[in-house]
């Protein structure tokens, strides 16, 4: 069986690689068995209300984008310059937030998506396990 890749611009017209030759006077039917879509809608921003948080008194505000736990501990870690850390438990799908340092860090906006019901202040030298799920999608759970 041949494998093909299927381009579709913003105008709807589509490329096939390989190229399929196509007659203009037959009508086609074609399914899709399989196909991936990247993710590549923000997950945290300003018109989602997820993208503030406080620490040490000083309001932040992250820049609206696609987040993972990874490069949002990077991000927080930048604008701090603190070494809060943001530890996934992959089997349950929860984070826990880790403060090390000797300042509160609170969750404010960004708690739904760690995975706290409400804004959640972390104190200095502590850690809290989120109760739900973080979500990452950028949409309640």
């Amino acid at each position: 069986m041949t494998h093909y890749n299927i381009k579709i611009n913003r105008l709807g017209e589509t490329k096939f690689t390989p190229e399929i030759p196509l007659k203009k006077d037959v009508k086609y039917e074609i399914a899709l068995r399989h196909g991936l879509i990247q993710k590549s809608w923000d997950n945290i921003s300003a018109e989602l209300g997820n993208n503030q948080f406080t620490y040490n008194g000083t309001l932040y505000t992250l820049e609206d984008g696609h987040y993972d736990v990874s490069s949002l501990q990077s991000e927080i870690q930048r604008l701090t310059a603190s070494s809060i850390v943001l530890s996934p438990i992959y089997h349950v799908g929860k984070i826990q937030v880790v403060n090390n340092t000797a300042n509160p860090f609170i969750t404010g906006l960004l708690s739904q998506v760690l995975g706290f019901n409400a804004s959640t202040t972390i104190a200095p030298n502590s850690s809290v396990r989120a109760r739900r799920r973080s979500d990452h999608n950028g949409h309640a759970r």
